[in-house]
């Protein structure tokens, strides 16, 4: 297509690639009257692109898409991100020879792009100076993974994003000094209240600075809020805090509808109920500190179990560290950040100089957080967490009359959580084949073991799957040790995880089909190899010992067997391989991991007869490239009685098994489909067209058995 658009928001760079947001104005061709995508995230790859600055307008050769990504059992959705931000599209510049700059950059976005170089020229790219640029014109773009994760383990990564918080501080120190000075300017005050004049100095501050963080959900808030508090008081209309809140809460919802499915409208909302609740009860004549220390345990308790939910992790130094951090940052860190870059960018050589500082004593406070991190963990959620937040919210709600008293008691409550909502396997089985695109990533666990067997993808940029697939899922199913894991041979969409999940949790040994790169002492996988776990018995088929295998045939395969289910992984074995490992099965499978995605050069009807599998379980990239699975060997699997469950199609896929047999079967995609996914949304529309509302979870056409396999 040919897309002609202007760039909003901050550029991402790296080595491989530049990623940026664009509205659209025309795409061509287009079905006539169907509206353009809202924004359209691009990806542009050519070693020789030139450099897209914010605000400039271009026309570029693309390939679009919906939005699509993995369907997994863990909190992070990125079809809801890309909803919630009005992300309608994705996709690449396909070629840089027809790509032309049709204006230079302008706007909000340049502006805020320019004063981002220069703090990044003056500042360099260290922690301290990361939070400098998200504070003053929120750009994230510098703060590490390594840093998050330290600001949430800390609870204090509400402190980075451009808040209420600043927002307020901005308002109330631009309404102090235009007061000060409009009750000195005695023309002015004789036409106009100085109380006016000042709320409107601040809202026109509050907006301009909303402005520089991009117009983020929570300044948005708090920009709303404040329009409507000072358009009350110049009209004379007394409203009660609250109602204002629910207006402003109103507003934003019209204006944006998406918005409510992103987890920062219900934090950014909550916390401002809570404060007004905070200050509507604490009593007449309370000290300074003690209506601070009040302030910050309702907040504290309050959103914890809010964070619970949404992020999976309460921080139990949230309490303390944000006693200290929040006045911190009002009162020195935000001021100094503001008034430096405002001298600075005016040419005054003592703004960057305070800024230097500043990078400096963030950086050292960085390193402190990162100490206490380290000596006092968080506590996590576990995959029952909403019900565990539901039930601290009950205490919450008792104890929140008194907040002081009850801090102690409602942490203790909490440092329950992963009692309370340990995600245990009871006798039996349990195995999840993640979607991990065109790869393969599966757990198997039992009742106190785990084993993970291939771990995803990796790409030419170097990130892998398993860093938002595997690894949260583990992390929320408790599992903090990998007994065993299996690698079925060395090809990147099996192994590339390997390096994440090995720097992530502590395992036992690493077995695979052939030598892995990097794992010297990863052992090799031989036929006959068994061992036993809480009633499940694992053994290994294939490659025979003795033999020197290399690529797919040198694939580990592995039968596992409790009382009532039979599961065999297969790796990318082919027809040769599938003979052998036929003649060693003692019977049919109930899981089958159909080798090597479903391609035509596996799945031989001899083997499908052997296994006469009753799920079979593809693991394939949605819509890839290689045609995967092939026609001919879906219809095969279907036409011997098999279940067929494509994670490109489903998702993650769970089975659960006892005694008995397969107790359960679920498919995530298909179970937790939302209209703005892209499956649902298809079936959804084809509903409203007059068709049936059908929305299959697997290969729905039924083949014809008649055909020969």
């Amino acid at each position: 297509m040919r897309l002609v658009g202007r760039v909003v928001g901050l550029p991402e760079r790296d080595s491989g690639r530049e990623r940026f947001l664009v509205e659209p104005e025309s795409l061509r061709p287009y079905p006539r009257g169907t509206p353009l995508p809202r924004l359209v995230r691009l990806s542009w790859y050519s070693p020789d692109r030139p450099a897209v600055r914010p605000g400039e307008r271009w026309a570029l050769p693309v390939r679009l898409k919906r939005p699509r990504g993995f369907a997994n059992p863990v909190r992070f959705d990125y079809e809801r991100y890309l909803a919630a931000r009005g992300i309608d599209a994705t996709g690449y510049v396909h070629g840089t020879s027809t790509a032309r700059r049709l204006g230079r950059e302008a706007g909000v976005d340049a502006v805020r792009a320019h004063i981002a170089r220069a703090l990044r020229g003056r500042l360099g790219n260290d922690d301290g100076a990361a939070i400098v640029r998200a504070l003053v014109v929120g750009d994230r773009r510098a703060v590490s993974d390594s840093l998050w994760s330290v600001l949430r383990a800390s609870g204090t990564a509400h402190l980075v994003a451009i808040s209420g918080l600043h927002v307020g501080l901005v308002a109330g120190l631009v309404w102090l000094l235009t007061a000060f000075a409009a009750v000195r300017c005695r023309p002015l005050t004789e036409r106009f209240p100085a109380r006016s004049v000042a709320a409107v100095a601040g809202l026109a501050a509050v907006t301009a600075y909303a402005a520089l963080a991009g117009f983020s959900l929570p300044t948005t808030r708090a920009l709303v809020m404040l329009a409507l508090v000072t358009g009350l008081h110049l009209l004379r209309r007394p409203a009660a805090p609250l109602r204002v809140l629910l207006l402003a809460a109103c507003a934003v919802v019209i204006a944006a509808p998406s918005s409510m499915l992103g987890s920062g409208f219900w934090l950014s909302f909550a916390a401002v109920a809570l404060v007004l609740h905070a200050v509507e009860r604490t009593p007449p004549g309370t000290g300074a500190l003690t209506r601070m220390l009040r302030l910050q345990a309702t907040l504290t308790l309050g959103l914890a179990p809010l964070t619970l939910l949404l992020f999976g992790n309460v921080s139990l130094l949230s309490f303390p560290v944000n006693l200290l951090a929040i006045p911190l940052f009002s009162l020195l860190v935000v001021p100094a950040a503001l008034i430096g870059t405002c001298l600075g960018m005016a040419g005054v050589g003592v703004g960057f100089t305070l800024l230097e500082w500043l990078a400096g004593a963030l950086d050292y406070l960085v390193h402190c957080l990162q100490a206490l991190v380290a000596v006092v963990p968080g506590i996590p959620g576990q995959a029952a967490s909403g019900w565990t937040a539901l039930a601290v919210a009950a205490a919450v709600a008792a104890l929140a009359l008194r907040p002081l008293a009850s801090s102690a008691v409602a942490m203790l409550l909490l440092s329950l959580v992963p009692a309370l909502s340990g995600d245990r396997v009871p006798d039996g089985l349990r195995v999840t084949a993640l979607d991990v695109g065109q790869g393969n990533a599966v757990v198997v666990r039992t009742r106190r073991h785990t084993l993970v067997y291939d771990t995803g993808p990796a790409w030419r940029s170097g990130a892998a799957a398993a860093r938002f697939t595997m690894v949260p899922y583990l992390q929320q199913h408790a599992v903090t040790r990998i007994d065993r894991l299996v690698v079925s041979h060395k090809d990147i969409d099996h192994s590339g995880g390997t390096r994440v999940i090995d720097a992530t949790f502590a395992h036992g040994p690493i077995w695979s089909g052939e030598p892995l790169p990097g794992f010297a002492d990863a052992r090799r996988c031989r036929e006959g190899q068994h061992w036993r776990w809480d009633g499940v018995r694992f053994r290994v088929l294939w490659p025979p010992a003795g033999r020197r295998l290399s690529g797919n045939a040198s694939s580990c395969v592995l039968l596992v067997a409790g009382d009532g289910i039979r599961v065999l992984l297969t790796g990318d074995i082919q027809k040769g391989q599938e003979r052998a490992v036929a003649s060693r099965l003692e019977g049919p499978v109930d899981i089958l991991q159909v080798p090597h995605h479903g391609s035509r050069t596996s799945s031989s009807p001899g083997f499908v007869a052997r296994a006469h599998p009753r799920i079979a379980l593809i693991s394939a990239g949605y819509h890839n490239r290689y045609g995967l699975p092939a026609a001919e060997v879906v219809r095969r699997y279907k036409c011997a009685g098999a279940r067929v469950l494509n994670t490109a199609i489903v998702g993650a896929v769970t089975v659960r098994a006892s005694a008995n047999g397969v107790s359960s079967i679920h498919a995530w995609r298909t179970e937790h489909g939302h209209l703005y996914n892209d499956q649902v949304a298809a079936a959804y529309r084809g509903f409203r067209a007059g068709g049936e509302f059908q929305y299959d979870s697997s290969h729905p056409v039924e083949p014809d058995c008649r055909l020969r396999n």
